[in-house]
């Protein structure tokens, strides 16, 4: 498989499911909490107003949710339903799902996924270091 389908199909799987899955649980559920007059919760991250390299389609997908629950705001509003956002900053505490060695191995994966040209443009020493920025960060305790 080309470095280009398998780079589309990683911007595939996280659009199905950080976008496209919350979507489609709203547009189910939306005629119970229309008639139940409920509210529409929606999570994001604090990382949709602070971008981070490596982390672009993250950050545009959390983008699109808050644009999103924007709309479903105004939509709603008049049929006496909140739509509110959770953007919860970073934590780290507690969070054993995630270690250096699974950042190390995401990276070696999107690193091998781009095509040359690509590769060439970034370095491997700027794709390391902005990898090495966010070990740290989420994996040890505070």
């Amino acid at each position: 498989m080309s470095n280009t389908k398998l780079g589309h199909l990683v911007i595939k799987k996280a659009t199905d499911i950080n976008l496209l899955g919350p979507t489609r649980v709203t547009q189910i559920m939306l005629p119970l909490i229309r008639r139940a007059r409920g509210r529409v919760i929606m999570m994001t991250s604090g990382l949709c107003k602070v971008a981070s390299p490596v982390r672009g389609i993250h950050c545009g997908l959390l983008a699109a949710i808050e644009a999103q629950a924007e709309c479903l705001r105004k939509e709603l509003r008049s049929r006496g339903v909140d739509v509110v956002v959770v953007a919860p900053g970073e934590f780290t505490a507690g969070n054993s799902w995630l270690s250096d060695q699974v950042i190390l191995e995401q990276a070696r994966d999107m690193w091998a996924q781009l095509c040359q040209e690509q590769r060439i443009e970034y370095g491997k020493d700027y794709f390391e270091t902005a990898v090495r920025s966010l070990e740290t960060k989420y994996t040890k305790c505070q």
